[in-house]
């Protein structure tokens, strides 16, 4: 289904059931209803029935990001391929640790 202008969407004749939601669009990663993080797949069922309150519901999306920059070395030469890599940090304070997904890019001629 396709969201109106609004944004509000609708199932008709939806049987009495658990359902998993997700949305997906150009410029949002792929996120299920009230997804924790986009690093956890933890979401929110929602049922459907008698007496369920399955109507006006809000699925807040998370927009998706871009890291950039550039890598130079201490002359401030431009230091094409350099492999970078971006790793997912969870926790607070001192109980930070790195997440075992990570994302690679190597720099272009430009250094970027």
């Amino acid at each position: 289904m396709i969201t109106g202008p609004d944004g509000r969407f609708r199932f008709e004749g939806v049987k009495a059931g658990k359902y998993r939601l997700t949305a997906e669009r150009t410029g949002y990663v792929r996120q299920s209803y009230r997804q924790r993080s986009l690093n956890s797949n933890l979401s929110t069922a929602v049922v459907t029935g008698d007496e369920q309150a399955t109507e006006n519901l809000v699925f807040g999306v998370i927009p998706g990001s871009v890291i950039s920059g550039a890598v130079g070395d201490s002359h401030g030469n431009v230091v094409p391929g350099m492999r970078v890599m971006a790793y997912s940090v969870f926790g607070f304070r001192d109980s930070r640790h790195l997440g075992t997904g990570f994302h690679v890019a190597i720099t272009d001629d430009r250094g970027e």
